[in-house]
């Protein structure tokens, strides 16, 4: 099975997005062929393309953005769109993987439905997204197992991902499955008191007092 994976974070360096990417792949690689692309520049669009629309399974992870998809990634949907229309595609299977800053994973749940709509302009099957909330905090646990401590429902639904990824019994009338939107599993109180917390030193190390980041 031919599988892209589509990094659509706008970090240049180290990215959640990737992290999340990486741990999909160990679940899924054994008998796979596995391309990563990260599309953030407008020169790595054409082989990006080029593999999406000659592979069986798409899994595209972004960030959230102003509830909704960074500008980037939507250019590159578009231009992958005018791409498969032309060639007039077999539909693929995709699949969303959406982290935030937000301890809730359902505030993702307008980007992965603008990725659902996204495919059926293009004709491709939409299956199944996962929005991850406290994605910042999952991502920098990197030496935590999976499935284990904070990330205990990251695992869970992870691997409930890459079982439907895996699966063969996916067509265009079934394929369509439950979104799943987790948090970590960690109080939600002292996930907000070490966000605010994160905040004071970040802004004096850019001029900026407590008082300057609570101005309104």
């Amino acid at each position: 099975m031919n599988i892209v994976m589509i990094n659509g974070s706008p970090k240049v360096k180290e990215n959640n997005s990737q992290y999340f990417l990486s741990e999909v792949e160990k679940l899924i690689q054994k008998d796979n062929d596995i391309l990563t692309f990260k599309i953030d520049n407008v020169s790595k669009y054409p082989k990006a393309i080029e593999a999406i629309l000659t592979c069986d399974r798409l899994i595209i992870a972004f960030p959230l953005y102003v509830d909704g998809i960074p500008s980037h990634l939507i250019r590159f949907l578009e231009e992958c769109e005018e791409c498969a229309k032309k060639l007039n595609k077999k539909s693929i299977t995709v699949y969303a993987i959406v982290n935030c800053g937000f301890y809730e994973g359902k505030q993702t749940h307008l980007a992965i439905q603008m990725i659902e709509n996204w495919c059926k302009r293009v004709n491709f099957t939409w299956v199944q997204g996962i929005g991850i909330g406290g994605g910042e905090m999952l991502g920098s646990l990197q030496s935590t197992p999976l499935g284990k401590g904070p990330k205990k429902s990251l695992g869970t639904s992870l691997g409930e991902l890459s079982k439907n990824i895996l699966s063969n019994n996916i067509d265009s009338n079934t394929s369509s499955k439950d979104n799943i939107f987790i948090s970590p599993n960690f109080p939600r109180f002292l996930f907000k008191s070490m966000s605010n917390y994160h905040w004071t030193p970040q802004g004096k190390s850019n001029g900026l007092t407590k008082s300057d980041i609570l101005r309104k």
